[in-house]
Parts: C-alpha cells; structure tokens; sequence
C-alpha cells in the first residue's frame, strides 16, 4: 500500500465559469449549428467546430491570442474546454487558424441568423425594442493591401477614417452592434471597412433586423448618425419606428433654445433611478416635453431635462468660469508689455481666452482706457 501511495501525483485543473458557459452553449445547440456550416474530415484530430467553441470558451474567460491557446488550455479541465481526453498541445495557432479560414469562408451570414433565431426561441426574447451602436476597432501596422480575397469573399479593409480612440494616425475597422432592450442580448452585428462612417450603415442594419424579427414595426433606438433625412426616410416608409438624438448642428435645437427663453415650458416627470455610483446622491430624475414645432421632416421631437446632466453642466461650467478668470487676470498683469501693447493685440488675446474655454457668452468685456501718468 505504501509502495501504491509513493507514485501518486496530485494534477489540479480549473473549472471557472466553464460549467455556465457550456450550459448555454449546449442550449442553443451552438455545437450543431456550427457543425452543418464548418464540415471536418473523419480523421481530423480536431473537428472545426470543437476548435471554434473552444476558441470562443477562451474569449469568454480570458482573450488569449490564438499561440497561447494550448498553455491556457491546459490549465483547465480538458472535458469542459472541450478537448476531451485530447492533449492540450493539440492547440497549435496554425490548427485553430486553419478552423478560423474555415469559418471565414462559410455562409457566416446564414450561420449567424440561425443562432439568432434559436437564442430567441430558446430565451423567449422580446424583440420589440432593439438597441444600435457602433464602435472602431483600431490596429496597429502598415496594412499596405487595402482588401485581401478568399475563394472570391473579400475582407474587410483596414483603413483610416474617424476614430473613436482618437487615433486618426492608425487604420481600422468600423463595428456595429445591435442589441435587445430585454436582457442587452445581441441580435445582430456588422463589420464594414475602416472609412465607412456611421451614417451609411443604419438602412442596411434595419433591413436586417427586419429580416430577423418578421416584421418591421419593432422600434429602433440609435444615436445621431441615424437623424439624416435619407435614413429616417426609408425606416418610416417601410413602416418601421426609431428613436434617435437629434444633433446639436440642427435648427431644430437653435429654435427651441430661443423659443424657451421666451415661454413657460411645462416639464413632465418620466422617469427616476437610483444612482448606483453615487448611492448618497439620491436619484436622477428626467423630465420630459413635447416640441410645438416637429422636425423638418415632419417627426415628433421630445425635449429631455436630466438633473444628472443639470449637475454635470454646472459643474463644467464652474470649471470654465474658473479657468476664464484666471486666464484674464494673468492678461490683464501683462499688458503693457512687449506682445499685448496695442488695443488690437489685448482684444485679439481676449477673445482667445473665451473662445478656448467657450465662455464667451457668459462674459461682457470691454477695454477701458486709462492714463497714467509718469515722471523722469
């Protein structure tokens, strides 16, 4: 028995939120659907699809690049990551690699429609309300090739345009992701090129999701880049609804500023919610109220008041009053000198103030001469 006891070894492995993961890919069958769209050779060690669930398994848990698969596989239990009793030095990038060229060149789009519609049957989702954003994904490299071609599909390009992390300098990709208001689970998303702006990519997105749902009555929620004239056109004229932010640029804005200040506008109270990052701040409430006048196109447009926004305007506001005075009280100690001696220079050095920190119509100036006398 002692003997028997002398060649034991303790192997410990993780589980993690794998149990979780796998409840919900066994689910929606997500193993056989990718089955029927990534076929595999009888004797391949490892089928396409195990090799995509265990790639998606990593994404889930921990985001390693593809030649790190096999040390972060190892560190689990084998039958949970979906390796069975396989060796986890199986995980090559190239072998992985190879699934993911497999999965490019499948009907991804189909692929992508069925496991949509199983999560919603499975979940019972309510596809009334559905939420759209976009984001960039920046990379970094030359990128010299714009577009590369595979069995006649052509990727998307990497190129410059505007980026959200404020780096115009490198290439990228445009994301967009729609999402239901039940439960935020994604119903639909799209990768375009790099110099694809926001504005073009709604039609298509709609038409999609119209697709999806079996009707195109559900509403749709987006931000500004949905308010152009042609995209809310083509939504309302095959029957759909939106929700969007009316930029600031519109002269819809301008107007009701003026017409406000001028008029007793009756703010109606919608909503209240607790402050969850500021627990002892209390609540945020919002108000709300019709225009008088629609938009130029004929749509409702309602007026939002948010205390959450009253108190982060004031507070900015406070810090460019702050930032004003300061800034004037350092010009008014150096004119006289050598660069602000004309009243052309002093009121041109002025106007930078407030116009750098946008407060110039909450400040009256003027320059008022002065004689000062001296003797030598």
């Amino acid at each position: 028995m002692q003997k028997d006891a002398d060649n034991l070894q303790l192997d410990s492995k993780a589980i993690s939120a794998l149990p979780i993961i796998n409840t919900f890919i066994q689910q929606i069958e997500l193993q056989n659907l990718l089955s029927q769209y990534l076929p595999s050779n009888n004797n391949q060690k490892l089928p396409h699809a195990e090799a995509i669930l265990l790639f998606v398994r990593n994404i889930l848990l921990e985001r390693h690049p593809l030649y790190k698969l096999s040390d972060w596989a190892a560190h689990y239990d084998p039958h949970l990551v979906g390796l069975r009793d396989a060796n986890p030095s199986l995980l090559n990038d190239d072998r992985v690699g190879r699934s993911l060229d497999v999965l490019f060149d499948a009907d991804r789009a189909s692929l992508l429609t069925k496991v949509v519609l199983k999560v919603i049957a499975e979940f019972g989702i309510d596809l009334s309300e559905l939420h759209n954003d976009s984001t960039t994904v920046t990379v970094y490299g030359e990128y010299k090739q714009n577009h590369s071609k595979r069995n006649g599909k052509t990727s998307v390009a990497l190129l410059q345009g505007h980026n959200k992390d404020f780096r115009p300098d490198l290439k990228q990709l445009l994301f967009t992701l729609t999402v239901s208001r039940d439960g935020a689970v994604p119903i639909h998303y799209k990768s375009y090129d790099g110099n694809t702006t926001d504005d073009k990519t709604h039609i298509h997105t709609w038409e999609s999701l119209r697709r999806i749902t079996g009707r195109s009555d559900f509403i749709y929620v987006a931000d500004a880049k949905l308010c152009t004239r042609e995209q809310m056109g083509y939504i309302t004229n095959e029957g759909g609804r939106f929700i969007s932010v009316l930029p600031e640029t519109r002269k819809e804005c301008s107007w009701f500023k003026t017409w406000f200040r001028s008029h007793n506008v009756e703010w109606q109270e919608i909503l209240r919610r607790p402050d969850h990052r500021k627990p002892e701040s209390g609540e945020h409430v919002y108000w709300g109220y019709e225009s008088p006048m629609p938009s130029d196109e004929g749509y409702r447009i309602i007026w939002i008041l948010s205390s959450q926004k009253q108190e982060q305007d004031a507070q900015s506001r406070q810090r460019k009053l702050e930032k004003t005075i300061k800034a004037l009280d350092t010009l008014k100690e150096k004119v006289g000198t050598r660069k602000w001696k004309t009243k052309e220079q002093i009121r041109k050095a002025a106007e930078e103030i407030l116009d750098k920190n946008q407060s110039g119509h909450w400040f009256e100036w003027k320059m008022v001469p002065k004689q000062v006398e001296t003797y030598k």
